[in-house]
Formats: C-alpha cells, sequence, structure tokens
C-alpha cells in the first residue's frame, strides 16, 4: 500500500515540479472519506480476488 502512495505521489510531482511533501500535503488536506483500515483491508482483498490477482 505505501508503495502504491509513493508511487501516486512520485506521478503527481513529476510532472508539476512540486516536491514530494508538497504533493503529500495536498493529499492530506483533500480530507478524503476513509473508513476503518480492517473494513477497507476486506473491501481491497475481495476486488483484488474478485479481479483474479
Amino acid at each position: 500500500m505505501g508503495a502504491l502512495i509513493r508511487d501516486a505521489v512520485d506521478a503527481y510531482t513529476g510532472s508539476s515540479g512540486r516536491s514530494r511533501r508538497d504533493a503529500a500535503d495536498s493529499l492530506l488536506a483533500a480530507e478524503a472519506p476513509v473508513g476503518d483500515w480492517e473494513a477497507m483491508k476486506r473491501e481491497i482483498e475481495r476486488g483484488a480476488t474478485a479481479s483474479g490477482e
């Protein structure tokens, strides 16, 4: 999961010249709805299983 987030931050900062820290701050400021980690993990695992991964 951490690698996925780092890759997304790198992709976000690569073309705009923003620092990694600025990009992370922007992502955290978005205040996206986040559920309970265990519930989210089960949902991710179900999706991976359903897609054949």
